[in-house]
């Protein structure tokens, strides 16, 4: 009787601290190479957004490297910014927090995926497994 009390005890305490952790602690944070970080730095500057964090990142597969699409707030629609107040991944840039969403999260959320494509505008950055930037421009 003793044993089950115990472990009724340990259940319960498991239970409560699970969850009674923080979203920060869940968070995914995406990190870049150096020369990436400041050619997002640069993208933000060339893109004249507004704030330090009035922009999301957006990161998919191009071919064998990778895509970096710098997204203003202002260019997508009020429905992607629900989304963006519940996304769990983030990068940091210039010691902010900023939204990343990736192109595994299109394939199930239909109304962010038309959102998302739609855009056009964005700063795209390509860069190869390695790090070095293949390419830098204003997707039209």
């Amino acid at each position: 009787m003793k044993n089950i009390i115990i472990i009724i005890v340990v259940l319960i305490f498991n239970i409560n601290f699970s969850y009674s952790q923080k979203k920060g602690s869940l968070s995914i944070l995406y990190t870049f190479p150096d020369s990436v970080n400041v050619a997002i730095r640069e993208g933000v500057k060339l893109s004249k957004i507004g704030c330090d964090t009035c922009f999301l990142i957006k990161v998919s597969n191009c071919d064998n490297d990778f895509c970096i699409e710098i997204l203003p707030l202002n260019m997508v629609k009020a429905t992607l910014l629900k989304y963006v107040k519940l996304m769990n991944r983030f990068t940091i840039i210039q010691g902010k927090s900023i939204p990343v969403i990736v192109e595994f999260d299109m394939n199930f959320i239909r109304e962010l995926s038309s959102t998302l494509q739609n855009t056009g505008g964005g700063y795209v950055i390509r860069f190869d497994p390695y790090g070095k930037i293949v390419s830098k421009s204003f997707q039209n």
